[in-house]
């Protein structure tokens, strides 16, 4: 699950992404995937304006609280990224 801030990164986003994954038989993993930076020189090469321009990094602390809601549904999960 992508974790980009002001679009999916909200409890209440992550907590419904839940509900779903929960009741999933055969998951084996469900990875939280953070924001970052490393698709910006595509965007310049491409001649696109890149829109995530500025954007900060997720904290170390909100990604860790992102994993406990996740893992309080017993889904197996891990930070990827």
């Amino acid at each position: 699950m992508p974790l980009i801030p002001g679009m999916t990164l909200s409890e209440e986003n992550i907590r419904g992404v839940c509900e779903i994954v929960k009741d999933l038989k055969h998951l084996v993993r469900f990875d939280l995937l953070p924001f970052h930076h490393m698709g910006q020189k595509r965007y310049l090469y491409s001649g696109k304006k890149y829109l995530m321009e500025g954007q900060e990094l997720i904290d170390d602390e909100v990604l860790e609280h992102a994993l406990e809601i996740a893992q309080s549904y017993h889904i197996p999960c891990s930070i990827n990224g």
